[in-house]
């Protein structure tokens, strides 16, 4: 049998079979668009995943729920001791930022954040407002001035004949007043000052505010840790079934380009691909080699 006949149908078996294997391939990524010759659409193009990109995202972000993460495995990640002292950590940090001030947070008029604000502001006025009602401060300040008026007349005749009358008199006259300021003119007052003080908190450092409240930061970190479980055992659930997780993989992969879906694939099977075409050209040489004896 004729040697060089034997390498020919080798090599023409397994050069056929690796360019064959490579062109399916190759098929499969490319071309990227369509190719129209006038109205018709040349057959096979676009590739194979850049045309059902969209349902490839669909069948990657549904197999990723239903076989290795989902809102389980989510509740479970919130709910660690590794994620809750990993945010205790944050806010610690954030409230023990020297450069950070309340003031960075801008609030613009007409915004959602300025409406909180308001409400806040006349939430905590009439919650002043009725503290002081319950405080009964009119009728501290009216045992007072009965007080002071009483010592300076006293062993006088005067101060003995409105001892009787004069402290009912008193405290009824200032109890009704004081309760009408409070109740209708006293809001102008408690706002000044609310707001007074909320921008003093705003432009001091939140890490002097911190530190006056918490000298000890891991006390800080415990009180932040042990808040962090209450809510997430609370609203852990509702928040991890908010979060699509399916979706939001098969959003992302729908906004990406094929040329990077094709990088994306490529990443975690290219040597299999390779091996393929490799494989191609054993096959090709195989064939060949039969070609030969039959």
């Amino acid at each position: 049998m004729n040697l060089l006949r034997i390498i020919s149908a080798l090599t023409v078996g397994g050069v056929v079979g690796y360019i064959t294997n490579w062109i399916a391939i190759k098929m499969l990524f490319r071309p990227l668009k369509p190719i129209m010759i006038g109205r018709f659409r040349v057959p096979f193009t676009p590739g194979i995943v850049p045309k059902r990109k969209d349902a490839l995202a669909e069948i990657l972000g549904g197999a990723i729920v239903d076989k290795f993460f989902n809102a389980d495995d989510l509740e479970i990640v919130f709910k660690s001791d590794t994620f809750a002292d990993a945010f205790a950590d944050s806010v610690v940090s954030m409230l023990s930022d020297e450069s950070f001030r309340l003031k960075s947070i801008q609030i613009s008029s007409g915004t959602a954040d300025s409406q909180l604000y308001a409400r806040f502001r006349d939430e905590l006025c009439i919650r002043i407002q009725a503290a002081l009602l319950r405080a009964d401060i009119t009728k501290l300040i009216s045992e007072e001035v009965v007080r002071i008026m009483e010592a300076r007349s006293a062993n006088s005749l005067v101060g003995n004949i409105l001892h009787a009358e004069l402290p009912g008199l008193i405290t009824e006259s200032l109890s009704d007043k004081l309760e009408n300021y409070i109740l209708n003119e006293s809001r102008s007052v408690i706002l000044h000052i609310i707001d007074d003080e909320l921008n003093e908190l705003r432009t001091a450092p939140i890490a002097e505010i911190t530190n006056n409240l918490f000298p000890d930061p891991e006390e800080l970190h415990d009180i932040v840790f042990k808040l962090h479980g209450r809510f997430m055992r609370r609203y852990v659930r509702h928040i991890v079934e908010s979060i699509d997780v399916g979706g939001m993989i098969t959003e992302k992969v729908k906004q990406m380009s094929a040329g990077e879906v094709e990088g994306l694939v490529l990443d975690v099977v290219n040597r299999e691909l390779r091996y393929v075409v490799l494989l191609g050209a054993a096959l090709g040489m195989l064939i060949g080699a039969i070609n030969i004896f039959v």
